[in-house]
């Protein structure tokens, strides 16, 4: 009976044993997981601080974006701006510069300028010749030729007529009365 009692004892040991490595087990194991949670959840704190920092970032980035955007496209609408101002400019002297060539050629030779119909050339480029373009010679049959009327020169020169550098254009034959008499004074 000491030998059965014995064993009962010595299992009742093991039995005991195994409850207390079972439950040793258990709060291991419950330790453990808190722990890897507690590891989780400072992880994901620090994951979402980095995350809320880095979109507050990106924030910035966009905001600065958008502020360069807003910037180039008011740059943008000055240089359209001062590029057609330019090109008004550009037009207005092109048209100037046609307006005083006009001018001179009419003070010099006497002629008044082409029919409308003709089109002036751009006297921009400088291989062009300055001539009218799309009048054909027609057109310019009924210029005024440039003829001179003496002023203050001597007989030889009223000869040559509009041959003389320096004649005023006023017309054919605009000659005063002294001019006349001088002019029978020397066919006689």
């Amino acid at each position: 009976m000491s030998s059965t009692t014995s064993k009962e004892q010595h299992g009742e040991h093991e039995d005991s044993v195994e409850k207390i490595l079972e439950k040793s087990l258990l709060e291991i194991q419950v330790r453990m997981a808190q722990e890897i949670r507690s590891q989780l959840v400072l992880g994901r704190e620090k994951i979402m601080k980095r995350l809320s920092k880095t979109r507050d970032k990106f924030a910035t980035a966009f905001r600065i974006m958008d502020r360069q955007d807003q910037n180039i496209g008011e740059a943008f609408g000055t240089l359209e701006t001062i590029s057609s101002r330019l090109d008004l400019a550009v037009r207005d002297q092109k048209q100037m510069n046609k307006d005083v060539y006009a001018m001179e050629r009419k003070s010099r030779s006497g002629y008044t300028g082409p029919p409308k119909d003709c089109s002036p050339v751009d006297f921009s480029n400088k291989d062009d010749h300055p001539k009218y373009r799309n009048c054909d010679e027609s057109s310019f049959r009924n210029q005024p030729t440039a003829t001179a009327s003496p002023v203050n020169h001597t007989e030889q020169d009223r000869r040559l007529g509009d041959q003389t550098s320096g004649w005023t254009q006023r017309g054919v034959g605009v000659f005063t009365s002294e001019d006349s008499d001088s002019d029978e004074s020397d066919l006689e």
